[in-house]
């Protein structure tokens, strides 16, 4: 198990702002580290970690008291499944397509229902860009971003084949296809590469 320290708590509860004040916000023992957290920008490409003496002369508190605090409030969200609730606000669902170079995306309100992988569409709205308007899902992703749940879900072009989905991930197991083929190649490249016809 990784040891936690204070670097590593703090980077974690930078990315949680709403999360450790809804936990901490009136706990006075942390009083001026949750106000230091919910004021930081930490989403800016800017930005900078501060130093532990800049910390100090933030928050008012120690070395030690800040070592201790941190990695307090840290255990206390990822070991306390009892009391604690991870509360998520908002759900965003996003749609990503690419197809020989040729990419495009679109948000999505009012999604009932949560499509996994080899799940079939057909998208007429996107046929003149792509040529065509059957896609499957090829991948799902999920990202908490403080109270907020992304979904990102991949789509393909064509219909779902569970053969060649399994061969792809036996490919990647093996070592038989890189990173830099998966986001250089198209499907039909890494098909030839894998000794199968193109299409």
């Amino acid at each position: 198990m990784n040891k936690i320290t204070l670097k590593s708590s703090l980077k974690s509860l930078l990315e949680i702002p709403k999360q450790v004040q809804r936990r901490f916000g009136e706990n006075k023992k942390y009083q001026s580290i949750v106000e230091f957290i919910i004021k930081q920008k930490y989403d800016d490409d800017n930005y900078s970690l501060p130093t532990i003496k800049e910390l100090e002369q933030i928050t008012g508190l120690k070395h030690y008291q800040l070592n201790k605090y941190f990695i307090e409030m840290y255990n206390s969200i990822v070991d306390d499944e009892i009391n604690f609730e991870y509360n998520i606000e908002k759900t965003e669902i996003y749609f990503l397509i690419s197809h020989n170079k040729t990419y495009s995306s679109f948000k999505c309100n009012n999604l009932s229902y949560i499509p996994k992988v080899g799940d079939n569409f057909t998208l007429p709205f996107l046929r003149a860009k792509f040529n065509f308007d059957m896609f499957y899902v090829y991948d799902v992703h999920h990202n908490f971003i403080d109270d907020l749940h992304r979904i990102d879900i991949i789509l393909k072009q064509g219909l779902f084949n569970s053969f060649w989905h399994h061969r792809l991930d036996e490919a990647k197991f093996k070592n038989e296809i890189s990173i830099m083929d998966l986001i250089n190649l198209n499907e039909a490249d890494i098909r030839e590469k894998l000794g199968y016809r193109r299409y």
